[in-house]
């Protein structure tokens, strides 16, 4: 990722000695990208890998704008937890689920800061609020939805149509249903609502019937009303 050409440096010389996962250096202008919005900050995909942040740029993040440990290990929580997920579902419904990646990921740190639904940086990047990873307002299955839910919302560009075909996320092993119930009750996004209604029906989503996470099994009905193609979901 580059930084625009004569973006001005902000704050301390940089940390050269910093080097992402894909062995990518944090040169001045990159770094000077990352935190030249004072409402936000950028981590850039070549510091991000399966397990979450790169710890040179962890350490970076809590120097620069404050951030706790405790923040830093619900981000690298929900992120690991995300690509599992994404993992398993492209395994066993290919055709409906992304494999994981690593994406350039936009933090705002006011919930005023930006909308919701923001596919920033042309497209290139996932959005999220800072409060998505403070424990005490979110928790580690809310945040890793939202990490599928902006992969999904960057390729289909619709809220809707994006929630709808991510609900067979719920239909994959060992989801804490509980756990997102209460990060969404804590939440403080502009869009909370949403993800309250979606805890709310979570009583039946995950007894859905899918063409290959859930294939209808006998004593259920054997013609559902319908199948979502996007989703694969049987309605």
């Amino acid at each position: 990722m580059r930084a625009p050409a004569g973006e001005a440096a902000h704050g301390d010389p940089p940390q050269r000695s910093i080097v992402g996962p894909k062995e990518v250096a944090l040169d001045d202008a990159l770094r000077a990208f990352c935190f030249a919005e004072k409402k936000g900050f950028v981590v850039p995909a070549e510091f991000l890998g399966p397990e979450g942040l790169a710890p040179g740029f962890a350490a970076l993040l809590r120097a620069e704008r404050g951030l706790s440990a405790e923040w830093v290990a619900a981000f690298d929580a929900a992120f690991a937890l995300a690509w599992r997920r994404q993992e398993e579902l492209f395994r066993r419904a290919p055709g409906h689920w992304f494999p994981p990646r690593c994406n350039n990921v936009v933090v705002w740190t006011e919930a005023d800061a930006a909308h919701p639904y923001l596919r920033p940086l042309s497209r290139s990047g996932w959005a999220f609020y800072a409060d998505d990873f403070e424990p005490a307002r979110s928790s580690r299955e809310l945040a890793a939805f939202l990490f599928v839910q902006a992969e999904r919302l960057n390729a289909v560009g619709e809220v809707g149509r994006s929630l709808l075909a991510n609900l067979s996320y719920f239909l994959a092993e060992g989801v804490d249903l509980a756990d997102f119930r209460a990060g969404a009750a804590r939440s403080r996004r502009p869009d909370a609502p949403l993800y309250r209604a979606l805890a709310e029906a979570l009583d039946w989503i995950p007894r859905l019937g899918h063409v290959a996470l859930r294939p209808l099994s006998a004593g259920e009905p054997a013609e559902p009303l319908g199948r979502h193609a996007e989703s694969g979901l049987l309605v």
